[in-house]
């Protein structure tokens, strides 16, 4: 099963690395596993390093996760075991792959839908203000706005195509049941 590693680069400096089993690639997108345990890397503006468990809850204890890195979409889905909300979502440049890295640029923007299937979108805030700076320019702010808008029309329906998707590959990865990714 190939392993890759999964690049969110914030603006203007920072980013996170984890690294996953790639479980498919379908009409959605790039499927890509985390089990529970593996590391994530982060890189402070500061370039202070700091290393945790991928997809940690309250105790810090690193949770399972699936990623679906969309087919030209303007955002990278995150499904993590048992989490309180159904799905997170980092609204960013569309994913390219290089090699075996997944690389992406965050636009601030986070919508959720949460388990009773309410959608939000949070640091509207911090969207704002990398606007505002020019660290996120026109065109990218236009692609970060409307796909919050399609995700919005898209996620409305708990039986939507992309929630059952998304859940369905998380089960899927916990059942092959793969080591830890360090």
């Amino acid at each position: 099963m190939d392993v890759v590693t999964i690049q969110k680069w914030k603006r203007p400096a920072g980013s996170g690395s984890w690294r996953g089993y790639v479980l498919e690639q379908d009409s959605l997108g790039c499927w890509v596993f985390t089990p529970a345990h593996s590391i994530y890397t982060g890189v402070h503006p500061d370039g202070h390093k700091e290393i945790c468990e991928v997809a940690q809850d309250e105790q810090l204890v690193g949770r399972s996760c699936v990623v679906l890195l969309p087919a030209g979409g303007w955002y990278v889905a995150h499904w993590v075991w048992r989490a309180e909300r159904a799905v997170d979502i980092d609204i960013a440049t569309p994913p390219l792959r290089v090699g075996d890295v997944w690389m992406y640029d965050d636009l601030e923007l986070d919508p959720y839908v949460d388990a009773d299937g309410t959608f939000g979108v949070d640091d509207e805030d911090e969207f704002d203000r990398a606007c505002a700076s020019g660290v996120i320019g026109r065109v990218a702010r236009a692609h970060a706005v409307e796909e919050v808008r399609t995700l919005q029309q898209k996620l409305a329906d708990p039986s939507a195509e992309l929630l059952h998707a998304g859940a369905t590959h998380l089960a899927d990865g916990r059942r092959l049941e793969l080591p830890a990714l360090r």
